[in-house]
């Protein structure tokens, strides 16, 4: 095949001093052979599929197809699974911290679970308003799988405190949204030590990731490293994430079937979570808009609960501990 090919010129008004090649790995006859690509092909597929990662996927198309990549438009209809479970149910699968380490649901055993060190993985996602918060509470299984545990509207920052002991929640996997009313947010998190988020344009963020080996190399995540703000003696974590790729996974994680919802949960929460769709504007830029004048507040609730998922890599397998905790920015949290 090589022996019979020749280059096509694709642009004849470039400068005749610059040229530029490309080539389809399948015409490679060194590295990787047919075989290797098609099994990165079909495992890029299934991290699309089953956990709506699209990098390895969009990575194989440019880099070793060698086209470019298309986005789609799609609309999504974002309304999670029901469950078998009712708010605020005990469940048995339900992950966490065991001594520090994130821990499947189904290792962990009763002893461990009575651990007054043991932390679950139930995080609280928080959207502010000019005349109250709403928020969501949802348990991971540590597998990609998650429920919905309570969601709800709160006038005072003393109310959201009470909720979150009520409900179980560790006040390191509180995340608030700080796009409003930053300095007043940034206060209480630093006194109730919960963490700052703001919602980003950028599509990925420089993290610098510690080897084994003492190394330090560079690489792309969704989410930012931790910048603290101070509030008085008080300190703050605000986390920046990507609109378009935290939406995108959420997207995903409903559309698989992962993110369910309770038996009961209120029909306010599954409206608000059909109030935006994701599509390609004129100019080619993908972002999700509002559909018509829909409140939206429960959706950026689970967008923003996002960040601790990914970071912890509950929304599929989990990582190596470590690697974990470099990228989510902090030790696990502890009783």
């Amino acid at each position: 095949m090589n022996a019979s090919a020749s280059y096509v010129i694709t642009n004849p008004h470039a400068p005749k001093s610059r040229r530029g090649y490309y080539w389809n790995a399948l015409c490679g006859q060194w590295g990787l052979s047919w075989g290797d690509l098609a099994v990165e092909r079909l495992e890029a597929g299934k991290l699309n599929e089953e956990l709506g990662n699209l990098t390895a996927l969009r990575e194989f198309t440019q880099k070793r197809l060698a086209i470019p990549w298309r986005e789609e438009t799609y609309e999504v209809k974002l309304d999670s699974q029901v469950g078998e479970y009712k708010l605020g149910d005990t469940w048995s699968e339900e992950g966490g911290f065991v001594k520090g380490k994130p821990t499947p649901g189904r290792l962990i055993v009763a002893e461990q679970r009575s651990d007054p060190n043991f932390v679950p993985f139930r995080f609280m996602g928080v959207d502010v308003q000019a005349n109250g918060f709403y928020w969501v509470i949802r348990s991971w299984n540590g597998e990609g799988l998650s429920r919905l545990r309570g969601c709800g509207f709160s006038l005072t920052w003393s109310n959201l405190l009470d909720i979150q002991k009520q409900q179980g929640v560790h006040p390191a996997n509180v995340f608030v949204d700080c796009g409003y009313q930053k300095d007043e947010v940034i206060t209480a998190c630093g006194e109730y030590g919960w963490n700052a988020t703001r919602g980003d344009q950028r599509n990925d963020f420089i993290w610098k990731i510690r080897l084994p080996n003492n190394a330090v190399k560079n690489e792309l995540r969704a989410y930012s490293q931790p910048v603290v703000e101070m509030s008085g003696q008080r300190r703050c974590k605000v986390f920046y994430f990507s609109n378009l790729r935290f939406k995108d996974s959420l997207a995903a994680m409903i559309k698989w079937k992962r993110h369910t919802r309770a038996m009961d949960t209120p029909e306010e929460y599954a409206a608000q979570m059909q109030s935006e769709r994701r599509v390609i504007t004129d100019n080619g830029k993908v972002i999700w808009e509002a559909i018509e004048r829909n409140k939206n507040h429960f959706w950026d609730c689970e967008v923003i609960g996002m960040l601790p998922a990914l970071a912890w890599r509950l929304t599929g397998k989990l990582g190596d501990t470590t690697e974990a905790a470099n990228e989510a920015g902090s030790e696990a949290p502890t009783a």
